[in-house]
């Protein structure tokens, strides 16, 4: 799957959890391919799971590509892209919520994210 459609994916997975319709409404497409450009770049780096899934986060939450749900959809991209890697959070989900929402307000870049993931997920062997 590309880095376009996992984005997309992402955001059906924020409407899932709740969010409101808007979580598929694409305000900005030029920000979801900014997004999916920084991922593309990550993997084609052979960048860490946990600097893509950064880039990746850092990406839609800064770049506001959906109508709402941006956080969301980056916390799910992002838990996404480590999951399938065999990363698990080691946070709840309110810490979770609450890390996404601090990217904005505390203008944190992607090398707080990356630390942050660093620290708040494990590898989860057999997975």
């Amino acid at each position: 799957m590309d880095a376009r459609e996992l984005i997309l994916q992402a955001s059906r997975e924020a409407l899932l959890q709740g969010g409101p319709r808007e979580c598929e409404t694409v305000r900005d497409a030029g920000a979801i391919d900014w997004a999916a450009d920084g991922i593309d770049s990550a993997l084609a780096a052979r960048n860490s799971i946990e600097e893509i899934a950064g880039v990746a986060f850092h990406r839609i939450v800064t770049g506001h590509p959906f109508v709402d749900c941006n956080h969301r959809t980056g916390s799910a991209l992002a838990l996404s892209l480590l999951a399938a890697e065999g990363f698990a959070p080691k946070v709840a989900d309110k810490e979770i919520a609450e890390f996404a929402k601090s990217i904005d307000r505390e203008g944190l870049g992607v090398g707080d994210v990356v630390a942050w993931i660093t620290r708040s997920f494990q590898f989860k062997q057999g997975a």
